[in-house]
């Protein structure tokens, strides 16, 4: 009886372990969970190999702190606070786009 629960347990462990891995992958956390439980943890890690890394990269955008509008281009001031009389510096944001 002890066995099997044991057995269970390492089961749930590999595959939460092997769903955790999904970060970098296509493929959801719960999707991936989902498929190591169901079909087994063997079929999540092939599953997890043979899917295709997500591209990412970063890019660099400009926020008003006062009117939370974003700007592709550096500006000095924030252009719509500018016509309200206001001097706001932007903030540079990094933002990921995958």
């Amino acid at each position: 009886m002890t066995e099997i629960i044991l057995i269970s347990i390492l089961y749930l462990i590999l595959s939460f372990a092997i769903a955790s891995q999904a970060k970098n992958s296509r493929l959801s956390f719960v999707q991936l969970f989902l498929i190591s439980f169901f079909l087994s943890p063997l079929v999540g890690l092939i599953f997890l190999l043979k899917t295709k890394k997500r591209f990412s990269y970063y890019v660099y955008q400009y926020k008003c702190p006062r009117c939370k509008y974003y700007f592709t281009e550096n500006y000095k001031n924030c252009p719509h606070c500018k016509k309200d009389g206001y001097k706001i510096e932007l903030k540079e944001v990094k933002k990921i786009m995958t």
